[in-house]
């Protein structure tokens, strides 16, 4: 049996989770999907986050559930606690778990006010097993 895994990017709005997730292969979830409306705009809700976060997290277990070989996870997950299902997930449908701190200011794309980025960063928990990505936006 081929290996089977999940990556969780982790990182404060515009480090650049996105890029490095979708530049991974497989499939891409982000809590973030949830709020674009059927003409692909953007409209957050954070009433909504917590409904937000389960679409994410159970989109990703039906990615397992269909045995797809890669798996991209793509949130801020500030606290070890926001990503903990995700590694329990992994677990019981035999994915292995690179979780990777990406580091990075590609521009606050979804207009994160500056006291929200600064109480996300107050709060951040380390990982012991993280891989950190400190990187610059690539030329467009």
């Amino acid at each position: 049996m081929s290996k089977r895994i999940l990556r969780l990017y982790r990182g404060l709005p515009g480090s650049g989770k996105s890029f490095h997730a979708n530049k991974a292969g497989g499939p891409v979830h982000e809590a973030d999907q949830y709020f674009h409306d059927e003409n692909g705009e953007y409209q957050f809700d954070a009433t909504k986050l917590p409904l937000a976060h389960a679409d994410c997290k159970d989109r990703t277990e039906e990615a397992m559930m269909f045995l797809k070989p890669e798996i991209n996870v793509a949130n801020t997950f500030t606290q070890k606690w926001e990503f903990s299902d995700y590694l329990t997930l992994a677990d019981s449908h035999g994915y292995a778990v690179e979780v990777y701190h990406v580091e990075g200011n590609w521009g606050n794309v979804h207009g994160v006010p500056d006291a929200a980025l600064k109480r996300m960063s107050d709060r951040w928990e380390t990982y012991d097993k993280e891989i950190t990505i400190t990187n610059e936006k690539p030329n467009d």
